[in-house]
């Protein structure tokens, strides 16, 4: 009802999907007072139920796939829930955790919202699939219950993810200024090296070889897109991890 009071020409609302019981609230509060707005549905594409049982029209379990998502990772969605969603929802779309990621990133670093990732998922899909230009949108965000440890993997996939963090894994030949010469092209780049990791010992490193490892931070795509370029016309050999 404070979606129609502030924004009462919505076109469209989306709302997460686990057990369904958020969905089939807003939908019978919305439908009630505009059946002309439409509500999409958002689930994880781990865990499809509701999507597959309204594509059935039965009850189907589905799902089991490890996802971020825990908060709507229901196999089998409610009897009730699903008889309200089947009638009056107008569509019900997925996404995958590395969307998810994108979503609560952008959250955290534009508008300092810390949400969970079941919670984006409307986002996560706006984002993705810029499904309604022109139209005006509301995505309901919901939940704060993220682990710590989690938080900061998303944090380092979103910034990986943008091109502003880069981990490349490095032969280089096991003598007195090999490395300073890799250093030099990445202080050229202006990029960051945060970490470095040195390894002589693994059984793919040749002897007269030395493997390192680097984690560097970028301005962005163009600049790490830059830096993998230079690295190249220099014949060093490189494996992109991220």
């Amino acid at each position: 009802l404070e979606i129609l009071e502030d924004l009462p020409d919505v076109d469209e609302v989306y709302v997460p999907i686990g057990g369904g019981g958020l969905a089939a609230g807003v939908l019978i509060a919305i439908k009630e007072k505009n059946p002309k707005i439409k509500v999409i549905g958002v689930q994880s594409r781990s865990f499809p139920s509701m999507y597959e049982s309204v594509k059935n029209g039965s009850l189907t379990s589905s799902g089991g796939e490890r996802t971020i998502a825990d908060g709507i990772s229901v196999k089998v969605p409610g009897q009730t829930t699903f008889s309200i969603i089947k009638e009056l929802i107008d569509e019900i779309v997925l996404v995958d955790d590395s969307e998810i990621i994108k979503a609560m990133f952008l959250l955290m670093e534009r508008m300092k919202f810390v949400v969970e990732p079941a919670g984006v998922v409307g986002l996560a899909y706006l984002i993705s699939a810029k499904p309604s230009p022109g139209k005006k949108v509301v995505t309901i965000l919901t939940g704060g219950n993220v682990d710590m440890y989690l938080l900061g993997q998303i944090v380092d996939k979103g910034l990986a993810t943008m091109g502003r963090l880069l981990k490349l894994s490095i032969l280089l030949p096991d003598r007195p200024g090999a490395f300073k010469e890799i250093v030099d092209e990445i202080s050229a780049a202006n990029a960051n090296i945060v970490e470095v990791v040195h390894d002589r010992l693994s059984s793919n490193i040749s002897a007269g070889s030395a493997g390192v490892t680097l984690s560097l931070e970028t301005q962005g795509k163009d600049q790490a897109d830059k830096l993998i370029e230079t690295l190249k016309k220099k014949n060093i050999q490189f494996r992109l991890l991220t």
